[in-house]
């Protein structure tokens, strides 16, 4: 049987760190628009879905030959709707086959390319059935953070790694979730007993300089001037559709 590989691009309407993030003008177009861009010239991809509540983005989607709709509910349009609710609903809604391949392609993972999802499927198809998540190395290890008392004092997440050294390369490295991807199968996803990256997790490690996860005005403002870096490199379109 074809396993069928399909991307699920959610973009909500509300957003109360970045006001109207998923429609902002990103390098002369809204910030959605590069990832439907993406999905649609992309060969990797069998169907492509985009779970949304925002107009001016449905309006949009009719223009794409290979997106398609899905109407995204009231509940899942709340602060507390986690990313995982949205895939559950999407395979539900369109019937997907238990077996197919489920690529989440965040709106706000602007700095993937064409080659990273090319290795996370790989990597999936490879694998015994992880949950694959691209990361970033973390530019501050974890064993060199504090947790904060209510009295301002500051006690270390890790006490003996953080009295051992403050050399930062002397300690373990730590990796943080980047926002290009995360692929699992429908019948991964559907699985009531896990989070977002599942409970067997393979990592596919992209550099740091793609790493700009956009939930605050400021980060919006810096991933955009990488990616004029990459367009003028070729490495990202310079218009969309």
């Amino acid at each position: 049987m074809h396993r069928k590989i399909i991307s699920i691009i959610p973009a909500r309407k509300g957003s109360k760190r970045f006001k109207n993030k998923n429609i902002a003008n990103f390098c002369h177009y809204p910030l959605s628009l590069w990832t439907f861009n993406f999905s649609q010239n992309s060969d990797l991809f069998d169907l492509s879905y985009v779970n949304t509540d925002i107009p001016e983005l449905i309006h949009k989607i009719s223009e794409y030959d290979n997106l398609e709709y899905c109407e995204r509910d009231t509940d899942l349009s709340v602060d507390s709707a986690t990313l995982v609710d949205v895939i559950r609903d999407t395979c539900i809604k369109k019937s997907l086959n238990s077996q197919d391949i489920i690529v989440l392609l965040p709106v706000t993972g602007l700095l993937r390319t064409y080659k990273d999802i090319s290795l996370g499927i790989d990597t999936y198809l490879k694998g015994g059935g992880e949950t694959v998540v691209s990361v970033s190395e973390s530019s501050y290890p974890a064993s060199m953070l504090w947790k904060k008392s209510d009295d301002d004092h500051l006690n270390p997440l890790f006490p003996d790694d953080f009295k051992r050294t403050t050399q930062k390369q002397n300690h373990f490295s730590t990796y943080m979730f980047n926002d290009l991807f995360v692929i699992d199968s429908v019948e991964g996803f559907l699985n009531p007993d896990r989070n977002l990256y599942g409970n067997d997790t393979r990592a596919v490690v992209t550099p740091q300089e793609r790493f700009m996860p956009i939930d605050y005005e400021h980060q919006f403002f810096l991933a955009e001037k990488l990616f004029e870096v990459g367009q003028k490199a070729g490495v990202y379109p310079k218009n969309v559709k």
